[in-house]
């Protein structure tokens, strides 16, 4: 990700329905996993909101390839962090016990041996979590503008991951409330507007309608427990390392 980018996440995420939603949903499902002593890691993890989050509840460490992120989080007050180059970074084998993964995967070349690096530095029993967006037919100048590789489907991401050695727990689509709004939204610039890699600004809606959606997004995490949404703007996935 550009710069800019980083500049504009940085400023909004704290207050976005969309961040704020899914930081809420991530925390919702792993409260059988955030007991005091576990290690975790943030892998890919941007500007902290969501290591922050988790920091009050396990210990948890942050890698990124961005030092621009990196700068970000320790703007936030987060001292346990680190730039990597991924092709360089050798984890620790059979290390942590929960590993969050978040919209990460779709910025990589080869997004398998990432998912086996991340597989060998688990302990057995340890759980991933990864959020990734969903469906090409979604793609949107801002899949151009964040350099994303590719959206996913339910498929795509189980094969990925039983690839890479994992048991699946739990897997759905989820931001169903609003996919028929984002749909058309996308839809509607596909037709109309030029397709454009310039960076832009990431819009917080007015007051009230942030409130909305944000409410909105945040009820599916009383439905994920219970149900698999069939569709969504985005992918959600608990995996375990397999227990031989």
């Amino acid at each position: 990700m550009d710069i800019l980018e980083f500049q504009n996440m940085f400023e909004v995420e704290d207050q976005h329905w969309w961040f704020k939603g899914k930081r809420g949903i991530i925390k919702y499902l792993l409260q059988a996993e955030l007991k005091p002593g576990r290690r975790a890691l943030d892998f890919g993890c941007g500007c902290g909101a969501i290591l922050k989050s988790l920091s009050r509840e396990v210990e948890v460490e942050g890698v990124d390839i961005s030092r621009t992120a990196i700068d970000f989080c320790r703007q936030r007050g987060l001292k346990n962090v680190m730039v990597i180059k991924l092709d360089q970074w050798r984890p620790k084998p059979d290390y942590y016990d929960l590993i969050i993964i978040s919209d990460v995967l779709e910025h990589v070349e080869n997004d398998l041996a990432l998912l086996r690096k991340l597989y060998s530095a688990l302990r057995q029993g340890g759980i991933l979590l990864a959020t990734v967006p969903a469906f090409n037919f979604l793609w949107s100048n801002h899949d151009l503008i964040l350099h994303h590789k590719r959206r996913y489907t339910r498929p795509a991401l189980i094969k990925a991951a039983r690839q890479a050695g994992f048991d699946w727990s739990f897997i759905s689509y989820y931001n169903f409330w609003l996919f028929l709004p984002v749909l058309a939204v996308r839809t509607f610039r596909k037709l109309f507007r030029p397709a454009s890699t310039k960076s832009d600004t990431i819009p917080i809606p007015g007051r009230l309608m942030n409130k909305i959606f944000y409410l909105i997004f945040k009820s599916e995490q009383y439905f994920l427990k219970k149900l698999v949404f069939p569709f969504g703007v985005s992918l959600i996935a608990i995996t375990r390392k397999r227990s031989f």
